[in-house]
């Protein structure tokens, strides 16, 4: 789905959105982040018009996981060796660096953490072989097409018991930030950290 179809189908779905992100209180489905008036639209029966129970809050990150061809050609994912975090806490660490890492009592050397995702995200890349995560992407496509859905959710399955999709903008020095609001996805204005509660 393209974005500006994604666009029109949310626009069709206006107050529906805005109740599912009440309801939720603006907190993340999938891993549990609540950042008020900055989440993105997750259609949990799939992209078709629907009500406020088809529809709940998820936050850039997860949800960039969820559509990874689209993030990576935007550059928005990366993949670090992480055999030790779960999903769901790496895109909470990922929200608490991005969101806190200048703020006055941050306990965590940003710096080290931030060297430690760059080594990470060198080992994966070696582990595979290749860079270009579209490209990646695209080749398990193919398997699955080649071997069958099976073979490449075996494939899937071994690869993700040690490097994990995160978030390019754990490495950036100025993330792009995303949210929905009436009018459509806008990038969030300066202030946005102060508003991330991640669990």
């Amino acid at each position: 789905l393209s974005a500006k179809a994604h666009n029109m189908l949310n626009a069709t779905m206006i107050d529906e959105i805005v109740q599912a992100m009440k309801t939720h209180d603006w907190t993340c489905n999938t891993c549990g982040t609540r950042m008020p008036e900055m989440m993105e639209v997750d259609h949990l029966k799939g992209h078709k018009p629907a009500g406020k129970d088809a529809l709940a809050p998820i936050c850039q990150f997860c949800h960039d996981r969820k559509h990874l061809l689209w993030a990576a050609s935007r550059k928005r994912v990366t993949l670090i060796h992480a055999p030790d975090l779960s999903y769901e806490e790496l895109s909470q660490i990922s929200w608490t660096m991005v969101a806190h890492r200048e703020r006055e009592g941050f306990t965590i050397d940003a710096k080290k953490l931030q060297r430690d995702l760059s080594g990470r995200q060198e080992d994966a890349y070696d582990a595979i072989g290749h860079t270009n995560l579209e490209a990646i992407f695209e080749a398990i496509y193919a398997l699955r097409d080649a071997k069958g859905e099976e073979a490449a959710l075996a494939r899937l399955t071994e690869m993700d018991a040690h490097i994990k999709i995160a978030p390019a903008a754990i490495l950036m020095e100025e993330p792009v930030i995303e949210g929905w609001s009436r009018g459509g996805f806008r990038a969030v204005e300066k202030g946005w950290e102060e508003r991330v509660i991640p669990e």
